[in-house]
C-alpha cells in the first residue's frame, strides 16, 4: 500500500512539474491561459491551478490525491485583474506544492484553523513542524492548543487584550496577523495586513442557526465537518 501510495505521488508530482514547465513563466494568468493549463491535466483531476494574491502574482500547482481513506485538497482563489475566482475545493488536511525546486509549500488544518505554511525542504514526508517559515499569506502558522499559541519561527507573538493576540516578525518587515478569539478562546477572525493596510480578513463561524446550516450546506459538504473539530471557516478569505 505503501509502495503504491509513493508511486502515485510520484506521478502526480511528475504531471505538475509537466504544468508548472507550460504555465508558470507567466508573471500574471488569465482566464483563457488558465483554460489551457487546465485542458493539460484533464487526465488527471487532482490538479488545481491556482494564482496567490495580487501583490505576488505568483503561480502554483496544488495537488490533491487520496491515500487510503485521507482525503487531501485545498480551496483556491484565480485571480483575474481585480476579480477573484473561487475554486470549488477546500482544505481538509493536507496540500503539497511546489512553486520553486527549493521549497515545498504545505496549506493543512491545524485545530479550528486552516493555514499555509512554508518549509525550506524539497521532499518533506509526515507531519510539519509547529515552528516552520511562513511563506504563505493567508493565514500565520498558528497553532490553538488550549490555552496555548505556536508561532511561526521569526515571528514574535504578543497579547493585546484578554482575547486579542498579535502575530508579527521580529524584523519588523513583511505582514502582521492579528487573532481575535471568542470568550471560549476559539479563534474568531484573522486579518492579516502589511505596513500600509489590511490584505485579507477571514471570519470563523462554530455553530450555524437553520437558515444558516441550508445556507452553508454545500460548504459544510466541501469541507467534511467532521474532521473540522466542530468549526468551520464559512466566510474564508476575502479581499478587504
Amino acid at each position: 500500500m505503501q509502495t503504491k501510495g509513493r508511486k502515485m505521488k510520484s506521478f502526480l508530482i511528475a504531471m505538475i512539474a509537466l504544468i508548472l514547465v507550460g504555465c508558470g513563466s507567466q508573471s500574471r494568468l488569465d482566464i483563457s491561459e488558465l483554460d489551457k493549463c487546465i485542458s493539460k491535466s484533464t487526465d488527471v483531476d487532482s490538479l488545481v491551478i491556482t494564482i496567490s494574491d495580487k501583490r505576488l502574482n505568483s503561480q502554483a500547482t496544488m495537488l490533491n490525491w487520496k491515500e487510503e481513506e485521507t482525503q487531501y485538497g485545498a480551496w483556491v482563489y484565480v485571480k483575474k485583474g481585480d476579480q477573484e475566482v473561487k475554486a470549488e475545493k477546500t482544505i481538509v488536511e493536507l496540500v503539497e506544492y511546489r512553486p520553486t525546486k527549493q521549497k515545498s509549500i504545505f496549506a493543512r488544518k491545524i485545530g479550528d484553523m486552516l493555514a499555509v505554511e512554508g518549509v525550506n525542504e524539497t521532499d518533506h514526508r509526515g507531519p510539519l513542524s509547529d515552528k516552520v517559515i511562513l511563506e504563505g499569506i493567508l493565514a500565520p502558522a498558528v497553532v490553538e492548543d488550549e490555552d496555548s499559541i505556536v508561532f511561526a519561527e521569526g515571528y514574535e507573538l504578543s497579547k493585546e487584550s484578554s482575547n486579542t493576540y498579535e502575530i508579527q516578525p521580529s524584523n519588523e518587515e513583511g505582514f502582521k496577523y492579528m487573532i481575535q478569539m471568542d470568550d471560549e478562546g476559539r479563534i474568531e477572525e484573522i486579518t492579516v495586513s502589511d505596513l500600509e493596510e489590511v490584505v485579507k480578513t477571514a471570519k470563523f463561524a462554530y455553530s450555524l442557526s437553520e437558515s444558516e446550516e441550508k445556507e452553508k450546506s454545500q460548504i459544510k459538504e466541501i469541507l467534511n465537518l467532521k474532521n473540522i473539530s466542530g468549526g468551520s471557516l464559512i466566510d474564508d478569505f476575502q479581499n478587504v
